[in-house]
């Protein structure tokens, strides 16, 4: 098995997050860039718009208690390292200790309120978020069930039915361009469980 010398300072940690950095700017800049030579239609005002929907499972909880362990409370933290870089409009949590705990270090990061939502209502929020946050950049904080329903109530499959209880390092990012085009780039972060 091959060695990687890592440069001087760096650890294995600052490596991957930085890498996965790059794969997200990179998703979005794809996104963009087919956004920015649309077919110009003279009659139409209708501007381009992209929508940053990323969606996550609370982060790593013993099991059957509603709080985050350390490495639960570490994920959350890598979660905020994650998004540092996209300027987050709004972030979501169902009312849940360990999905508040999971949402808060990168709500605090980036100066926001978290909004609470039902995790049984996902259509609503799917719609809320498709009316009022248009061309905006969104987290919401789910559960392994409700991660794949949130994924479809944009009207996009996700490749789970259900995350497995001990996976915490699913990130999706779900991309609305306009009304019509969507797309879905499942993703990870942090340690793989």
């Amino acid at each position: 098995m091959p060695t990687y010398k890592l440069a001087k300072g760096r650890s294995q940690k600052d490596t991957m997050m930085k890498t996965l950095y790059y794969l997200l700017f990179f998703a979005i800049c794809l996104s963009a860039n087919a956004c920015d030579t649309p077919e110009t239609d003279t009659n139409s005002s209708e501007v381009q718009s992209i929508t940053n929907i990323f969606v996550v499972r609370h982060a790593d909880r013993p099991d059957g208690i509603d709080t985050l362990n350390q490495s639960g409370i570490f994920r959350a933290r890598q979660l905020a390292d994650v998004l540092r870089s996209f300027e987050l409009d709004a972030v979501f949590s169902s009312p849940y200790h360990r999905t508040l705990t999971t949402a808060m270090p990168t709500a605090q990061q980036q100066d926001l309120e978290i909004k609470k939502y039902d995790p049984r209502q996902l259509d609503s929020l799917a719609q809320i978020v498709q009316n009022d946050w248009i061309g905006k950049n969104i987290l919401i904080v789910g559960h392994s069930n409700t991660v794949p329903q949130t994924v479809q109530a944009f009207g996009l499959e996700p490749d789970v039915e259900l995350i497995p209880h001990d996976q915490y390092d699913r990130l999706y990012l779900l991309q609305l361009i306009n009304k019509d085009q969507k797309q879905l780039i499942p993703l990870h972060f942090g340690a793989k469980n």
